[in-house]
């Protein structure tokens, strides 16, 4: 027998020239390759949500809670009630403060490495970020304490973690923002900046007042509350809030970049 591809053997028919895909054919794409290791962000953003929804709850929680003790502030100010009244009035406030206070580092922590990881991740896919990735890091405490810095980062995170631009360019600078984003800025970085200054003015006055030895005393923490109180619940109020938003862009945020370094979801 002749071997194939010999003189004596017939080549094929070549493919007729009305020969189409079939319905629902896609090419097989070849994803880029990494230039560094790709790190997990599935299991860090799961925490940040948990966590930033614990601080919130906390929040709204110690605000529900304060507003009889601002009634309570009042009568102590005046003298109507004793100093012990409106302690044993304020102290559970006081305790789910602290609590929202250290769940909000534990949050705090988590989204920096979040962040870190996921602007490490875009370097390594050779996207060309203008804010380095330890910036991630320190742009939470870098002044202007505004939020700022965190606030340009999260927003160039979003860009570069595009999925649909093609690799090896910078298009991706030209992909839109999610609005939440900049709702969250507005919510937890300008407005929270404005009351905070109002509260820490009339705590200054109040300390000016009875002498800085009486940073600790119960009547400086009463005649702030019944002069800036208001201003404390929508505080509390806001960053209920922000918790919400800040949990949204952080899903959509993870689920994008997932998509572009082809994280599986557990």
């Amino acid at each position: 027998m002749a071997a194939p591809g010999s003189p004596s053997t017939p080549l094929p028919p070549p493919p007729p020239t009305t020969l189409t895909h079939p319905p629902g054919y896609v090419a097989y794409a070849t994803a880029p390759t990494p230039t560094a290791q790709v790190a997990r962000i599935g299991g860090l953003t799961r925490w940040v949500v948990g966590l930033v929804a614990a601080a919130g709850l906390a929040s709204v929680l110690s605000a529900v809670l304060l507003i009889p003790v601002l009634d309570t502030a009042a009568d102590f100010v005046r003298g109507d009630i004793s100093e012990s009244d409106f302690e044993d009035s304020y102290v559970t406030v006081q305790l789910i403060q602290g609590v929202q206070s250290v769940i909000g580092i534990a949050a705090g922590v988590v989204t920096i490495v979040w962040m870190y990881r996921i602007a490490s991740n875009l370097r390594a896919h050779s996207r060309n970020t203008t804010f380095a990735p330890i910036l991630s890091v320190f742009s939470w405490i870098l002044p202007p304490f505004l939020h700022v810095l965190p606030f340009l980062i999260l927003r160039e995170l979003w860009k570069a973690s595009d999925p649909d631009t093609a690799h090896g360019t910078d298009e991706w600078k030209r992909s839109g923002v999610n609005p939440l984003l900049s709702i969250w800025f507005v919510v937890y970085g300008l407005v929270p900046a404005v009351l905070t200054a109002i509260v820490t003015l009339a705590t200054a006055e109040s300390l000016l007042d009875n002498g800085l030895a009486g940073a600790g005393d119960p009547l400086v923490a009463a005649e702030t509350l019944d002069s800036t109180g208001t201003l404390t619940l929508v505080s509390g109020g806001l960053a209920g809030v922000a918790a919400v938003v800040w949990i949204l862009f952080v899903m959509r945020l993870g689920e994008r970049h997932m998509t572009l370094t082809g994280e599986t979801r557990n």
